[in-house]
């Protein structure tokens, strides 16, 4: 990797010592590079690596590390590249948070040092120093982890909020543009996991609701992407995370059991947009929260959030958002939920192997690499975890009534 350099890293020493930030009295010794922080399939975008600076500062030696994000070697760079996803979170660091930051100081992600955007390079704050951990992908999460979660989604959407409100030039960074949602291809691809998921259902279930099979299996992108734009009459807008979920929250704890989280970052932002905050409730709810603490939990943890985005809004005298809204934005937004269990969640749960396979296509296997994509993906549909928890879900829906209308079938498919 020849991303980092000695030009860089010069830019980063000030930075190398939280007591002495910018002093001109630090020594570089030396820096290294380890990219050989995650397996396979573990993240999805981008590739994460650690730089550390050894230096020197009145006499005593010391280190300091770094996160390093570049784009992932793979495939899926020119879909991402083209998502314009790379872009967004330059954007999200370079505009958006300091924007926010203007109003709260307290930060729940990580410091920016430096950015590429040629090079599509972010420099962050290595959490893990300061004593964050990431959760394992498959481990959904207990109410503990929930509450904290969605009170620093609402710290975001409350503060974005007030951004819009206070500096509505800023809003051109946040707005959606369909051009950059991926090429027709892209779409049809995502689309057709659903059926990869009908085959994958039991008899049982496809016999006993043949209508809402159906109904799910004419779901369209834009039937998906007129609930991910939709703002309401009320028009409560916020800058949402765009992929809010397990692996990309981070957690602090006052003990060692991992038990009683202290504090929360978010990272990655690469699907960012301004609409409305039921799309991140709603990913983060199906890929994120153990389903027995959605049907115990749902309605009190949304309680929390909508408290503490509303003591945002009050204190900066901004409009409110009612419990009563966002239980309403949730419903009027069933299909979005239906491409996220169906399509988003599979990929999510798969063991790390195999979703690298996803993700890259099967090298091991002498084929085509969208043939090699396809039957690891298939092959993610019948992961036991995923099957438990997405019919759960499919149940769910069925019984709140979400899958009652049936489309006439699309001409030509029979």
């Amino acid at each position: 990797m020849n991303i980092i350099n000695d030009s860089i890293v010069s830019k980063l020493l000030p930075f190398v010592d939280a007591q002495n930030e910018g002093t001109s009295s630090i020594r570089l010794l030396g820096w290294t590079l380890d990219e050989n922080l995650f397996k396979s399939g573990d993240i999805y975008t981008s590739q994460l690596c650690r730089l550390w600076l050894t230096y020197e500062h009145q006499g005593a030696r010391s280190s300091r590390s770094f996160f390093v994000k570049i784009p992932i070697n793979s495939p899926a760079f020119e879909i991402f590249k083209t998502m314009g996803s790379y872009d967004e979170e330059i954007i999200v660091y370079t505009k958006i948070l300091p924007a926010i930051y203007q109003f709260e100081k307290e930060h729940f992600t990580p410091r920016l040092y430096y950015s590429d955007e040629q090079n599509k390079t972010l420099v962050l704050e290595d959490l893990s120093q300061s004593g964050f951990k990431c959760i394992a992908r498959r481990d959904q999460l207990d109410f503990e982890h929930c509450y904290h979660a969605l009170r620093s989604l609402a710290k975001l959407h409350g503060l974005s909020a007030v951004v819009g409100n206070k500096n509505p030039e800023i809003l051109h960074w946040m707005k959606y543009q369909p051009e950059k949602s991926g090429d027709p291809e892209f779409h049809k691809s995502v689309m057709d996991r659903i059926p990869m998921y009908i085959d994958s259902l039991s008899e049982d279930i496809k016999q006993k609701y043949p209508d809402q099979v159906l109904a799910l299996r004419n779901l369209s992108w834009s039937d998906v992407v007129e609930d991910y734009l939709r703002t309401g009459p009320h028009n409560f807008c916020v800058f949402g995370h765009g992929d809010f979920w397990t692996n990309n929250i981070m957690f602090k704890y006052n003990d060692t059991s991992n038990a009683i989280v202290q504090n929360v970052r978010l990272i990655d932002f690469q699907f960012g947009h301004w609409g409305n905050p039921a799309v991140d409730i709603i990913h983060f709810a199906i890929t994120s929260m153990r389903f027995e603490v959605y049907q115990e939990y749902f309605n009190e943890l949304l309680r929390v959030y909508v408290d503490t985005l509303n003591e945002i809004l009050v204190k900066y005298d901004c409009p409110t958002y009612s419990m009563e809204l966002l239980l309403r934005d949730i419903a009027e937004r069933y299909r979005y939920a239906c491409l996220v269990f169906t399509c988003i969640l599979p990929v999510n749960l798969a063991v790390s192997d195999e979703r690298g396979n996803v993700e890259k296509g099967d090298s091991s296997e002498q084929q085509a690499p969208d043939d090699a994509w396809t039957k690891a993906l298939k092959r993610s549909y019948k992961e036991q975890l995923y099957i438990d928890v997405s019919t759960k879900w499919l149940l769910h829906f069925i019984d709140r009534g979400f899958l009652h209308t049936v489309q006439k079938e699309p001409e030509g498919e029979k």
